[in-house]
């Protein structure tokens, strides 16, 4: 079954070019993504041109996203349809997942599971729960979809057959295409199947707003009314009206809680519909949420991605990022094992974040032409590194902390491999050696690579990434660069985000030095408190997909192994997250198994100095 996916563009240099990367590295490729663009003044044509095939881009002169999406159509080749707006993501393993159901026969539309992707006031980019009303038990998928529950259009895979029988797009309906097109559908007979792999990310721009515009603006309750009067009618003609009077009836409610109190039409419009679902409640009495004339909130502008969208011809120059804070003992060094590499880095930039001893002095005293020295107040290390990522200038961006250093030979096995891989290549990282106060020497070899978002769901297999890992501008313009709201895992987040998108690669052998001595005892990551901390975030972020891939049983022993390990750790803390191990998978003997090799031998020490402090 061949895939065609539809993207209507106007305006939308910002975010098309990674919207299309995800929709490419998908592990089931589309057969053609028809980029329909209706008349960009930005550079949204030259972007979606770049790609290359299997990206085509029509030019529509008539403007609004339906029409854009009816040329798409028109255009398409293939036996599945799926619209998504330019600003939209998938997860890698989503149109297998939705192929898959159609190519079964379990619904003639298929949906995935789907996730808001909102901008956290640092930059990045996270996922959250959908923003839509809940499914009631016992409802089927018109009912639910008139009461609120929905699929945005970019986690919809439409059969040809299901989409022609919904009538298609409809270019005069101001806002709320979507639900009109998928509820004319579902009215008509299309079934609709859920899998319950891929994902699909609903962006929410700053703001809170998206592309796709608001239906509560009165225009939206117009368009919403304009869609309940299609589904009566079609429900009447059809016999069916009276299984969904109660379904039509709630949504005229929501309705008329939208509507203005001086919309007199609007109000009559809805009351009128009411009356032809026959004994239902008055929505004429239904309170306004918004006073007169004022409407609900607008979007804020959005701010345009620091990095710039990439397409097929990947930029392997490479920009290393150093952040320092107080580091004037060890930033030369740092600085000359990346100023060292061969081939060169492109530039080597040091970001200095307000540091107060002679970091910056001896930064400046090195004479090189790639060195570039930014400074900034003290914001902290994620804020420091996405600084460094704006003023990168490759295609490539290579982290180095101010207190480790590099080996030869790190940049170009790195860049060997993002050369020889496709796009879907967002993040390489190497094996590292700790070299610990005393001189002794540690090797971490590294070893996962492929699609490890899952493999990091249960810990974090790319430790050392602050000074072991490349990745892609691509990646980093998709996740919005590090999170400055953690105060440690900032690294973890990272990866966690780039490999829910991208495939990671490895280089095994250590190609970084990480100097684990009396130097790094500042390190934040090294203390339990804020890892105590971000970890709470991270299951909070993270934790739906760990239930679903049955590891987060392996996260809570990770947590309690590291509080065990960290500077400022405590028994009991380590012991709440062994019982939430044991909790989150009961039947699985490996929790319980760890609890106890981990603390019976410790409390049996303690019972035993405890009675004999006692004799």
């Amino acid at each position: 079954m061949r895939t065609s996916i539809i993207i209507p563009c106007l305006n939308a240099e910002a975010y098309l070019g990674v919207a299309i990367r995800s929709l490419l590295n998908q592990t089931r490729p589309p057969h053609e993504i028809i980029v329909a663009d209706n008349g960009s003044q930005d550079g949204s044509r030259r972007i979606a041109r770049s790609f290359g095939a299997p990206v085509r881009l029509v030019g529509v002169p008539e403007r609004g996203a339906s029409r854009a999406r009816l040329a798409g159509f028109a255009e398409a080749e293939g036996e599945a349809l799926m619209f998504c707006d330019a600003d939209d993501l998938l997860a890698p393993e989503t149109l297998a997942a939705l192929v898959g159901a159609l190519e079964a026969g379990e619904g003639d539309i298929a949906c995935a599971p789907w996730y808001r992707f909102e901008q956290g006031q640092g930059g990045a980019w996270h996922w959250a729960p959908p923003s839509c009303a809940p499914r009631c038990a016992g409802q089927d998928d018109l009912s639910a979809w008139l009461g609120g529950w929905y699929h945005p259009p970019c986690s919809v895979l439409w059969s040809r057959a299901a989409y022609q029988r919904s009538g298609g797009w409809d270019p005069d309906l101001a806002v709320n295409q979507d639900g009109d097109v998928m509820m004319r559908g579902l009215a008509r007979g299309n079934v609709l199947a859920r899998t319950a792999s891929g994902a699909a990310f609903y962006r929410r721009l700053p703001g809170g707003g998206s592309l796709s515009g608001t239906a509560r603006s009165e225009r939206g309750v117009a368009a919403r009314l304009e869609v309940n009067a299609r589904i009566i009618d079609l429900l009447e003609g059809s016999g069916r009206l009276p299984r969904y009077r109660s379904a039509l009836a709630g949504s005229l409610e929501r309705i008329a809680c939208d509507i203005p109190s001086d919309a007199e039409a609007l109000r009559t419009r809805c009351a009128d519909l009411a009356l032809r679902l026959g004994n239902v409640p008055d929505v004429a009495q239904a309170r306004p949420r918004w006073p007169t004339g004022s409407g609900p909130p607008g979007p804020d502008p959005h701010t345009r991605p620091s990095i710039a969208a990439s397409a097929n011809r990947p930029d392997l120059r490479v920009s290393v990022v150093i952040p320092a804070y107080n580091r004037a003992a060890t930033i030369a060094r740092a600085v000359a094992s990346a100023l060292a590499q061969h081939p060169p880095p492109l530039e080597v930039i040091v970001v200095d974040d307000g540091s107060t001893d002679a970091t910056r002095e001896v930064v400046e005293a090195i004479a090189d032409p790639r060195l570039r020295l930014v400074s900034q107040p003290n914001a902290g290390v994620s804020a420091a590194r996405n600084r460094g990522i704006a003023e990168a200038r490759g295609g490539l961006v290579a982290f180095l902390d101010s207190d480790d250093e590099w080996l030869p030979g790190k940049l170009a096995a790195q860049v060997a491999r993002f050369r020889s891989a496709g796009p879907r290549l967002g993040l390489v990282y190497t094996g590292f050696e700790s070299l610990a106060a005393d001189g002794s020497r540690t090797v971490h070899r590294a070893r996962h690579k492929g699609w490890i978002y899952r493999d990091l769901l249960a810990r974090n297999v790319v430790t050392g990434c602050g000074s072991t890992a490349m990745a892609s501008r691509a990646a980093l313009e998709l996740v919005g660069g590090f999170d400055p709201a953690l105060a440690a895992n900032e690294d973890y987040d990272l990866v966690l985000r780039i490999t829910r998108f991208f495939e990671a690669d490895c280089v095994p052998g250590p190609f970084a030095r990480y100097h684990d001595g009396s130097a790094t005892e500042a390190r934040v990551s090294r203390h339990a408190g804020a890892n105590r901390a971000s970890r709470r975030v991270l299951f909070a972020r993270y934790g739906e997909d760990m239930r679903r891939a049955g590891t987060a049983h392996l996260f809570f022993i990770a947590s309690a192994e590291r509080e065990l390990f960290l500077a400022g750790g405590t028994i009991p803390v380590a012991m709440r997250a062994a019982a939430r191990a044991i909790l989150s998978r009961p039947q699985r003997p490996y929790a319980w198994r760890w609890a106890a090799t981990r603390f019976l031998p410790q409390l049996f020490r303690r019972a035993v100095s405890h009675g004999a402090s006692r004799a």
